[in-house]
């Protein structure tokens, strides 16, 4: 039994914990997008979404409590299984995740003596015994039969998760040729998707090691969201494409310094920005081409809000170590007091009010 003298334990448990609820996002988004394409599945693909909304929440939990333990939340994930399977199959490896995460939850309550958190993995878990009772709905739904196995089986390491599931037994899609410039399109959506999925887990990072910034919890956490859009309308165009989304998982580092954290993110929209445009300009595609137009544009406002808010992060600086005000005359009467420059909290507030 572990209890609250060791985070440590509590940490790694936590972090195992954390690598499913990545997983089950990716697999079920993944399921979605596939979905999204079937005549008549399109209602049971919205509840799946909301489904992986609702583990992006426990993601957001445990991310949460392990700083709050000392940790830095892990960014891996356990394995996924998005095979081509139909419709019945695809919620059948769905129901199989929830089966592992629970056996896992369910494990960890049992070995930690620390209420505050087990009271947490008690709310995921009822969040997950629903989720199953769905996906067992989501397979007779779809044409489906559950035949499913009594109680839930405890599962060993994560290296031991099965890399196929034997009880369906399911058949890999039979790849179908595709013209040369559609292939050619669906790689550079699939490059997009990939640095769409950095910067999702780089904003969840940051806002999670920061927890106490203003700029973390009022615009990172909302960028990290619209990102995540981006990230699911290009996945959608893929597979209407006849492609496979990409489900690669990026590198991604941290800086814990803000200004320094902020300088990286615009770095990276610049970059990404670049890609956007030159896609644009390389796709024929018009309905592609609009949605690139459409991502582009929000890259460019984001962009522009960073600079403004490094702007003034390097104005409070230059003002704390001079005791000078700093802030431009025409922005003094927006001030919370005269004489006194913006906030980051003030400034966010701006933001908001012009969103």
């Amino acid at each position: 039994m572990i209890d609250a003298q060791d985070p440590q334990e509590v940490i790694a448990r936590l972090q195992a914990d954390l690598r499913g609820e990545h997983a089950a996002i990716v697999q079920y988004l993944e399921h979605v997008f596939k979905m999204e394409e079937v005549p008549g599945l399109g209602e049971i693909a919205c509840e799946v979404e909301e489904i992986a909304r609702e583990e992006m929440r426990h993601f957001k939990w445990l991310s949460e409590t392990i700083v709050e333990l000392g940790g830095v939340p892990t960014l891996d994930r356990d394995p996924i299984f998005i095979d081509g399977a139909p419709p019945p199959g695809l919620m059948r490896l769905d129901l199989e995740a929830e089966d592992r995460a629970i056996a896992l939850y369910e494990k960890h309550v049992a070995e930690i003596n620390d209420p505050r958190i087990t009271t947490l993995i008690r709310r995921i878990l009822s969040d997950e015994y629903a989720h199953r009772e769905q996906f067992i709905d989501y397979i007779a739904e779809t044409g489906g039969e559950p035949s499913l196995p009594s109680g839930v089986q405890e599962i060993g390491p994560v290296s031991e998760v099965p890399t196929s599931s034997s009880e369906l037994q399911l058949q890999a899609s039979v790849p179908h040729a595709l013209p040369p410039a559609v292939q050619d399109t669906i790689a550079m959506l699939n490059e997009d998707i990939v640095g769409q999925y950095r910067t999702v887990l780089t904003y969840l990072l940051q806002a999670f090691l920061t927890p106490d910034c203003p700029v973390s919890k009022d615009l990172l956490v909302d960028r990290s969201q619209w990102e995540m859009k981006h990230w699911g309308w290009l996945a959608e165009k893929v597979a209407e494409l006849g492609g496979e989304p990409s489900t690669n998982k990026p590198d991604v580092t941290v800086s814990g310094d803000t200004e320094a954290m902020l300088a990286a993110d615009l770095q990276n929209e610049e970059q990404m920005l670049a890609i956007y445009r030159r896609h644009e300009a390389t796709i024929a595609d018009p309905e592609v081409k609009k949605l690139l137009q459409r991502i582009a544009f929000n890259k460019t406002y984001e962009e522009t809000k960073l600079k403004e808010l490094l702007e003034v992060l390097n104005r409070e600086g230059v003002a704390q170590s001079t005791g000078k005000d700093t802030t431009p005359p025409s922005q003094q009467s927006e001030a919370s007091q005269p004489g006194a420059g913006f906030t980051v909290g003030s400034l966010i507030a701006k933001f908001q009010d012009e969103g």
